[in-house]
């Protein structure tokens, strides 16, 4: 029991014997009358009921804020999970970036191979041909210091590295 309503209880006693003894009583040593009693009483009951309805809606206040907490927490739990997603998907982003870097560079390094291949057709072709037209000028006689075409290359390429 409160102290609101010890007192209360305590007035409403006293209030209760001085009007069942009204008129018994000679020298009351209380300077208020009941109704001064009474008075005060409802004061206090008016109070003690405007204290309870404080608390009432101190209570529903409380949860109001325990739920915008849930909330938040909520909110904050999502947007954390949000972040470890785009955290992922970054991570995600930057081996496809790596992935296409790598593929960009096999890419060029292929396009060199085959540029490299249709050059080296090209030489040979060029290749086939000298010998043809070296072979054509040994057999009519014209290069008549080389008796095959392995001694006509011989020379030729000789020649070439005294250039260099």
């Amino acid at each position: 029991m409160t102290k609101e309503e010890e007192a209360i209880n305590s007035l409403e006693k006293l209030i209760n014997i001085r009007k069942n003894k009204a008129g018994q009583i000679k020298y009351d040593n209380c300077i208020c009358s009941t109704t001064d009693l009474e008075t005060v009483l409802n004061m206090i009951k008016e109070k003690n009921a405007e204290i309870e309805k404080y608390k009432k809606k101190n209570k529903e206040l409380s949860n109001q804020i325990l739920i915008l907490y849930k909330e938040q927490d909520d909110y904050n739990a999502r947007i954390d999970k949000k972040n470890t997603e785009l955290k992922k998907k970054n991570e995600e982003l930057d081996m496809y970036k790596d992935i296409k870097e790598i593929a960009n560079s096999k890419a060029t390094e292929l396009v060199k191979l085959k540029q490299y291949d249709d050059l080296k057709k090209e030489v040979d072709k060029q290749d086939k041909m000298i010998d043809l037209i070296l072979n054509e000028q040994i057999e009519d006689g014209y290069l008549v210091n080389f008796n095959n075409l392995e001694e006509a290359k011989k020379y030729y390429e000789d020649k070439y590295e005294r250039k260099l």
